[in-house]
């Protein structure tokens, strides 16, 4: 089953949503605007958030379920999002999936494979680490995060150091 309308409750006073078993995606900007919406669950069932679904949102932490497999284009962009943890499900972090969002640190974990154009540029982050599952990362995705201070990284993969800011300490996992 699907989440979709694109757009349905964009921009109204949800605070708390609950998303039922059996949904497996969640549709384009069907959450966005929705400054007022603080905490969202999440089914099992979910397989893909669609573009733009919690785009400039007031969601603070969100909890993605495992099974999830793709976050899309805008999902989360410019939203309040401060906290965010990603299922070894994930394989797509969409292009500027997180971008300009609140997020502090982001641990992406193993099995995911790509992160798109500035999927987290200007963001308020301070600590990434990034999987050995990668196998395609844009060039931009953490373009002008500039409180970005720790990156941890596979040790097979020291090209990613131009990835960051020059002032962020890079160490090998």
């Amino acid at each position: 089953m699907k989440l979709t309308g694109n757009g349905t409750f964009i921009g109204t006073a949800l605070k708390k949503i609950v998303i039922s078993e059996g949904v497996d995606y969640i549709g384009v900007a069907v959450f966005a605007d929705c400054k007022s919406l603080k905490e969202t669950t999440l089914p099992s069932s979910l397989k893909e958030i669609g573009d733009a679904a919690f785009q400039e949102s007031g969601l603070r932490k969100i909890i993605i379920p495992d099974g999830v497999e793709e976050i899309g284009e805008r999902a989360f962009m410019a939203s309040d999002l401060r906290e965010v943890e990603l299922p070894s499900s994930l394989k797509k972090i969409g292009d500027s999936a997180f971008q300009m969002s609140g997020l502090r640190k982001i641990i992406i974990p193993d099995g995911v494979e790509e992160i798109g154009p500035r999927a987290f540029s200007k963001c308020d982050l301070r600590e990434v680490e990034l999987p050995s599952s990668l196998k395609e990362i844009s060039g931009d995705a953490f373009e002008d995060c500039d409180s970005l201070e720790k990156a941890i990284v596979p040790r097979k993969r020291i090209d990613y150091i131009n990835l960051f800011p020059k002032h962020t300490r890079i160490y090998g996992k």
